[in-house]
């Protein structure tokens, strides 16, 4: 598991705006191999975990607990910091929540949510969340869903 130096590094390379390489994954082999050739980072996407655990493209058909599970099981085999695709977050608000203590939880260091405005249809925005803050969405987006 990264140590919290780790994981700073990630969020002020966020922070600042620099771009870095990552490494998607899908498992905990291939999390260990792009560990292995030298990234910093590897990100557990939605389309590999669907791919690799269900043979289908990431057409929201895996549960959070598949992908909960996939996530512990990377996490706990890198020392690397990893940040994990969230989808939508599952469900409601209570779900995204849920969500984001387990990832605390099992030592993932971020996730990426696209919080769907179900009354517009649209993918309104995608935004990197480092886990450590209180709240993952901002105020604009809280307004229009009450």
């Amino acid at each position: 598991m990264p140590t919290r130096q780790e994981g700073q590094k990630v969020h002020k390379l966020i922070a600042d705006g620099e771009i870095f390489l990552v490494a998607g994954v899908y498992d905990a082999l291939s999390a260990r191999l792009a560990e292995q050739a030298g990234f910093h980072t590897v990100v557990l996407t939605g389309f590999g975990v669907a791919a690799s655990l269900i043979g289908e493209p990431d057409f929201g058909l895996l549960t959070q607990s598949e992908v909960l599970d996939t996530a512990r099981r990377v996490c706990n085999a890198v020392s690397i910091p990893v940040v994990v695709d969230g989808d939508t977050g599952y469900g409601g608000a209570l779900n995204v929540m849920r969500m984001v203590k387990e990832l605390i939880r099992i030592g993932a260091r971020g996730t990426t949510m696209h919080m769907l405005d179900k009354l517009m249809q649209f993918d309104e925005f995608t935004r990197v969340v480092g886990l450590e803050e209180k709240y993952l969405l901002d105020e604009k987006f809280r307004t229009k869903s009450s």
